[in-house]
């Protein structure tokens, strides 16, 4: 620093400047002189040096006075008064007028250096501290000093007064409790445990949720640590790394690993139980078929039926809710649909909830399960009703928007573009956080029993997720909840309503049935024969294989159910083909998982049925294929 470090010398003896002058030069400063004081103080002003020598006699005013001028001027500027007739009362003054130092001519050199070198280090040691306070002031973290003695904040920078809501200098002497959110300890046991990990571990560190001064909640990974302070002693140094957007991502990673193991399972479930219900519900059909129309038998059979088609419905929820259900998708005018579901929902709510429409897209083309959608809707607007029973106002929007990288980025596989917004708000009793969190778990109800299964919310969730969207809820207790769902629009045309569908015809051809379930191939089989087919039917895909390399001019058509031991569905069809190319599979699975509808017609596959078969579909899907095969 000495070669920018400047120093000004004030005399006006020429020998006694030349000389100084010349020792300062070797000594590696930058010395400029000046005669009068006059001079001196416009010197001061034009090149503001870091040290003023100044002689206590000059030609034009006392040395005393250029001292206090350059002290109002520029207070940093470090002076040391040199004089030939010292005496006591002008050192006082002197010293008074903020001089660094008072030294007498003729001086003793080394004196004077060691002086000099020491405001050089004092310059040096402001400036970095300077640097510091400037650094600390400006970091990306917030920081704070509080004395160890009562917790009380003595230092803010300007992020932890931004990140905390308070204005410059606010947070000065409150107690640093009024930064953390109230918990489960209270300050003084986190006190304690700080101060135990410090003479552990010289550092203590956590993730914190704190509160702003308007009491909103955030999350902080806070890192403390102490030094000594010579006027406060013992201080906490805390930095604070704002995390509240890494604890809602990993709150979101954690809720989708969540949904997806739970989704495992109910798919697992799910297959299972169609394999069960598909007996019954088969068997039940071909019992009514045989009975009088009206009998007792006939209407107990009809119940049977009933209930087993409920729970057939409860598992297309599961497997809508685990995304193993993908519905028909095709071009659909989502205003129309909202429109249309209103006008149902208008006829069944209560007279004491007033339904507010704002459908203004136009343009709400988006590939879809129109069943499905619909089902969203009358789900979501349902629930509003079940939480307005005293009365309230439905709001139902719908709106084309257009979302930016920026709003994608806080959601999961969304990429930005433009995408139909459907609002359903209501001003009902309203959700807290705790269930709020819970909401589109599957069986999870703030109902009474016997209200509700705890599936609608779930099942919701899984069919915006399989159409490409997302549902986001805000509620408030005694306020209301509003449920946002986002679906990516399509450019396409609405595809033309389809022809009524005619009663399945039976035919004469040969059917090979493959299916590890006994109970199911015999079902299927005397379905079929009922039909006038010719069956044959294996519970062994190896079989079913060795059977059709020996004959493969022998069948019409195959059906293979999907998840069989030895030899999936998919594989003995990928097996057939290279055999008979030309041969028709219709391929049955409980819940779609490794092969999807797309997957199998790459492979060949005509059709693909979702258990449990029910006897009409059954029956229409095969003769579709056969015909198509024609």
């Amino acid at each position: 620093m000495n070669k920018k470090f400047s120093v000004l010398v004030v005399d006006d003896d020429a020998m006694f400047r030349k000389t100084l002058v010349d020792i300062l030069r070797v000594k590696g400063y930058l010395p400029f002189t000046s005669t009068t004081g006059k001079e001196a103080l416009d010197r001061i002003k034009a090149d503001r040096p870091a040290l003023v020598l100044i002689d206590l006699k000059l030609e034009d005013m006392s040395g005393l006075e250029v001292l206090r001028q350059i002290k109002e001027r520029s207070p940093g500027t470090e002076c040391i008064v040199l004089t030939g007739y010292a005496s006591q009362k002008s050192a006082i003054e002197a010293v008074n007028l903020g001089a660094y130092s008072y030294l007498q001519k003729p001086y003793d050199i080394d004196q004077l250096l060691l002086t000099i070198r020491r405001i050089v280090e004092k310059k040096e040691t402001e400036e970095a501290l300077r640097l510091q306070s400037e650094i600390v002031a400006n970091m990306a973290e917030g920081v704070h000093l509080t004395r160890g003695t009562d917790g009380v904040i003595i230092y803010a920078n300007h992020r932890l007064e931004k990140m905390f809501g308070y204005g410059e200098g606010e947070l000065i002497g409150k107690h640093v409790s009024v930064l953390n959110a109230p918990g489960d300890r209270t300050p003084e046991e986190t006190a304690d445990e700080i101060i135990r990990v410090l003479r552990e571990n010289g550092t203590w560190s956590a993730e914190i949720q704190n509160i702003t001064k308007d009491g909103d909640l955030f999350w902080c990974r806070t890192c403390v640590s102490t030094f000594e302070h010579p006027e406060h002693g013992t201080v906490w140094v805390a930095v604070h790394d704002d995390i509240t957007e890494h604890k809602r991502l990993e709150n979101q990673l954690h809720q989708a690993q969540k949904m997806e193991a739970i989704g495992t399972l109910a798919g697992g479930i799910a297959h299972d139980l169609n394999n069960i219900l598909s007996p019954i519900m088969g068997y039940t059909e071909m019992a009514l078929f045989d009975l009088p129309v009206g009998s007792k038998s006939s209407q107990d059979l009809i119940q049977v039926l009933r209930a087993a088609e409920r729970a057939r419905d409860l598992i297309t929820h599961i497997l809508v809710f685990t995304r193993q259900s993908e519905g028909e998708r095709k071009p659909i005018d989502l205003a129309a649909i909202v429109r249309e579901a209103l006008k149902l929902l208008k006829a069944a709510l209560p007279s004491t909830i007033e339904i507010k429409q704002d459908i203004t897209s136009d343009k709400s083309v988006i590939n879809g399960d129109p069943t499905q959608i619909h089902q969203v809707l009358m789900n979501l607007c349902t629930n509003a009703e079940h939480a307005m029973r005293k009365g309230g106002i439905l709001e139902v929007s719908l709106a084309r928007i257009d979302l930016d990288e920026k709003f994608c980025a806080g959601f999961e596989d969304m990429s930005p573009g433009s995408f139909v917004r459907l609002t359903v708000k209501d001003n009902g009793y309203g959700v807290d956080k705790k269930n709020l969190e819970h909401i589109f778990d599957p069986f999870f109800t703030t109902k009474d029993p016997g209200e509700g299964t705890g599936m609608g919310l779930s099942v919701v969730h899984g069919i915006i997720k399989n159409h490409g969207g997302h549902i986001t809820v805000h509620s408030e207790p005694a306020v209301g909840t509003i449920f946002t769902i986002y679906i990516p629009v399509i450019e396409s045309s609405v595809e033309a309503l389809p022809e009524k569908i005619e009663p399945a015809r039976g035919g004469t051809e040969s059917i090979l049935i493959v299916d590890d379930e006994k109970v199911l191939v015999e079902m299927t089989e005397d379905i079929l024969k009922r039909m006038g087919y010719q069956v044959t039917a294996r519970t062994s895909s190896l079989e079913a294989l060795e059977l059709f390399r020996a004959g493969p001019d022998e069948y019409d058509l195959i059906i293979t159910d999907l998840t069989m031991p030895e030899m999936t569905g998919d594989k003995l069809a990928a097996e057939l083909l290279r055999i008979n190319p030309d041969i028709p599979i219709i391929l049955c699975t409980g819940f779609i998982n490794t092969v999807s509808p797309e997957t199998a017609s790459a492979l060949g596959v005509r059709k693909m049925i979702m258990k449990p078969i029910v006897g009409a579909q059954l029956a229409r899907t095969v003769r579709q294929v056969l015909d198509d095969t024609c």
